[in-house]
């Protein structure tokens, strides 16, 4: 395969040297062996003693160097920065070669992101030995989740676009060991980070490198001074600024850690930390001392008993406690609300009337998730929710993909998923989540409060949200309505995701006024699993009240699907693509409408000749798409591992299938919603098997029987007026939860 030179990107590789010339030959030999041509790389010795001079004179032609006085790293990376011709600059240290593949690879996820300042990779923690010692697989990194705890992995293998250094300058002068996370701080202040996930980078541990206990005193005043200057940047984001007292927690409890036998200055930043955010410093107190004691005991049972404790002490005790004077500013809002708004909550007209509704996902977001709460909130009035949120993206929306609700949005944001499971323990990765769970209640049970609200809508997506809403609904003893787009115990397969959510289940849904549920399965788990419990069904609504016309046979020759692609799908649409090969009809192909990259879905085998790719098309014309189908798709697979979450799953789409006047070909497990519903009514042919030659059959009768296809979606079409109508959606969501 011919490389194209003129099209290449110029990158500039900078290797700082200082005394590491046993390692620095296998370091360079990482470099120029990469497999991308257009690479400037340049070694700049920082007046090492050793053989480094020796070791760069080897490779005159192959490498640019120069030697200077030692002057230090900082400023020897500064004056590669500098010296840079390339469009994309990477700081390769002495010590830690890459790995095959790295340049491309971050110069690929770059040029598919052009809005990202940097791209950076997983990497292997290797010894003096080049063995690898571990693998770090990192987040998804954003200034949020990076400031919240400060554990940031970034730095071997990042590729970075020189023009941010027009926006943030060079590494930081003043700060000798935390330059460089300052650095990336700044970094992520200003644009996007985009993750690789393959490990193509390394760290070398080994006894020379430089100890914590060594850094001292000097180290824990840099950490404070960095978040300062961080936070006197003009134009920070409104959630960052909603953060500045928790970061600046954070750093001084982080401080206190590097200043070794300096009792009384250690004592000094913990006593700062827990004055500037005292919820976060008592948090993770308890949580350290919890996990000094619970070794001696049942986990499930410590877990259990201490949730219950803590929430049932949490909604007596707080919104009624005025002393110490510390709890109290630290709180203020709340509390003068709380306190005060009580009696002005239960006479008011528009708070009996008001709502929360926690998501992670909301219009302008395109998910079928945001699309539903959409459609349920459109005709709402916009005072009387609120939408509470973790995304910065922001509420002008796009009108012509998915509009934004005219309700009030209130960003919390949330760090994410795998910086909570990245703890060496599930004891500690359990603990985390609780933490996370108990930090995000009190921010929603403040923005509640601010709002007037006297009712709590969480919806699923992620782990936390229906807990931290739980908890905000017991603080301010108001209703409480977990809303489940999927089951919420069986969607989280990692075992320790599992254990968090079946403990808070019992507790949320049995206290919850209502569980709200989009089809009748899970509605049948919920009521055999909490027999007190109350289950209300709202089917997921179409885009319109209005079904479209009579099916007629169609001389499309295209099988169409519409919407997100996850591994709930993959087997069955192998399945239909060889089954169209089985079928032998040459122009009937595969079209998929999807947001999931074409790379993605070839990787998985949803590949050929018979599929073709289009970019996701907005709710407003996926009828007009829909409708020019033969044979609208509905997959899922037949693998048992994933049965409990594809029983009781019911896709977004499903109403626009029914109503778009077009036949609809299931394949799933029997056992299914989807399966159920379709023969049950008779709206959709059903095949549930793997087998492609059944799954041809039922393809070609639905284009040969023009009968078949007239009485289904005639079916179908009273399905829609019955179960979809987003009108009746609305009006029985809207008065069940405002009746409360």
């Amino acid at each position: 395969m011919g490389i194209e030179l003129d099209r290449l990107l110029l990158v500039t590789i900078i290797t700082p040297a200082y005394n590491r010339g046993s390692f620095l030959e296998e370091t360079i030999q990482s470099v120029i062996s990469q497999d991308y041509p257009c690479i400037e790389y340049i070694v700049l010795d920082d007046g090492s003693t050793d053989n480094t001079g020796d070791i760069l004179k080897k490779h005159n032609g192959r490498l640019s160097w120069e030697c200077h006085p030692n002057m230090g790293e900082t400023r020897t990376v500064n004056k590669g920065f500098s010296m840079a011709k390339g469009e994309i600059v990477c700081v390769v240290n002495s010590d830690d070669p890459l790995l095959p593949g790295a340049v491309s690879g971050c110069v690929k996820a770059l040029e598919q992101h052009p809005d990202a300042l940097a791209a950076y990779p997983d990497w292997l923690e290797i010894d003096s030995d080049s063995h690898p010692l571990d693998e770090l697989r990192l987040p998804d990194y954003n200034i949020y989740n990076m400031l919240e705890d400060f554990n940031v992995g970034l730095g071997p293998g990042t590729f970075i676009r020189k023009r941010a250094f027009d926006l943030i300058g060079y590494r930081n002068l003043s700060l000798k060991y935390t330059g460089d996370l300052d650095f990336w701080f700044r970094l992520a202040l200003r644009g996007p980070l985009i993750h690789v996930p393959q490990v193509l980078a390394t760290h070398r541990t080994h006894g020379d490198s430089a100890s914590v206990a060594a850094k001292g005193a000097r180290m824990s005043g840099e950490l404070v001074e960095m978040v300062t200057n961080l936070y006197s940047q003009p134009d920070l984001p409104n959630g960052l600024c909603k953060m500045r007292s928790s970061v600046l927690s954070q750093a001084h409890e982080v401080a206190s850690h590097y200043c070794g036998s300096d009792v009384r200055a250690a004592r000094r930043h913990k006593v700062r930390a827990f004055r500037l955010n005292p919820s976060r410093f008592i948090l993770q107190w308890l949580r350290s001392g919890v996990v000094r004691i619970a070794p001696g005991l049942g986990l499930a049972s410590v877990k259990r008993v201490v949730l219950a404790v803590s929430l049932k002490m949490a909604s007596l005790v707080l919104p009624r406690l005025r002393a110490p004077v510390w709890l109290f500013l630290h709180f203020q809002t709340y509390l003068s609300e709380t306190l005060s708004g009580r009696t002005e909550r239960a006479g008011s007209p528009a708070a009996d009337h008001k709502f929360i509704f926690v998501s992670h996902a909301l219009p302008p977001s395109w998910s079928g998730q945001s699309v539903v709460i959409g459609r349920l909130l459109r005709d709402a009035d916009p005072a009387g929710y609120c939408l509470v949120h973790s995304d910065d993206y922001g509420v002008q929306g796009n009108p012509d993909f998915i509009p934004t609700l005219p309700g009030k949005y209130c960003q919390v944001p949330r760090k994410p998923l795998n910086d909570l499971l990245n703890r060496p323990t599930d004891r500690r990765k359990w603990l985390s989540l609780m933490r996370a769970a108990f930090s995000r209640g009190w921010d929603i049970a403040r923005i509640a409060t601010s709002e007037r609200a006297s009712i709590l809508v969480a919806a699923t997506g992620n782990v936390i949200d229906l807990p931290a809403a739980y908890l905000a609904s017991r603080l301010l003893h108001i209703p409480f309505f977990p809303y489940l787009f999927d089951d919420y115990q069986s969607q989280w397969q990692e075992p320790i995701l599992h254990s968090f959510a079946n403990t808070f289940a019992s507790l949320m849904f049995l206290n919850s006024k209502a569980i709200i549920v989009p089809n009748e399965f899970l509605a049948q788990i919920m009521c055999s699993r909490y027999k007190d419990a109350r289950v209300l069904t709202i089917h997921n609504p179409c885009e319109s009240d209005e079904p479209d016309g009579p099916g007629t046979a169609c001389t499309d020759s295209a099988v169409i699907y519409t919407g997100a692609i996850y591994h709930v799908n993959f087997g069955a649409f192998r399945n239909l693509i060889t089954a169209l090969d089985v079928l032998g009809l040459p122009d009937l192909k595969l079209h998929l409408y999807t947001a999931q990259p074409e790379d993605y879905l070839k990787a998985e085998g949803i590949c050929g000749s018979r599929v073709e790719y289009h970019a996701h098309v907005p709710p407003r014309e996926v009828a007009r798409v829909q409708g020019r189908a033969a044979i609208l798709y509905v997959p899922f697979s037949f693998d048992p591992a994933l049965l409990p979450i594809i029983k009781t799953s019911a896709p977004g789409k499903l109403g626009d299938y029914l109503a778009s006047g077009r036949p609809i070909l299931v394949n799933a497990p029997s056992d299914s919603f989807v399966a159920w519903y379709m023969t049950k009514h008779r709206c959709g042919l059903v095949v549930d098997t793997e087998d492609p030659e059944e799954l041809a059959r039922a393809i070609g009768r639905l284009i040969r029987d023009p009968d078949l296809v007239s009485s289904l979606t005639a079916n179908a079409r009273r399905r829609v007026l019955l179960d979809f109508a987003p009108a009746q959606a609305r009006k029985r969501f809207l008065e069940e939860v405002l009746a409360q």
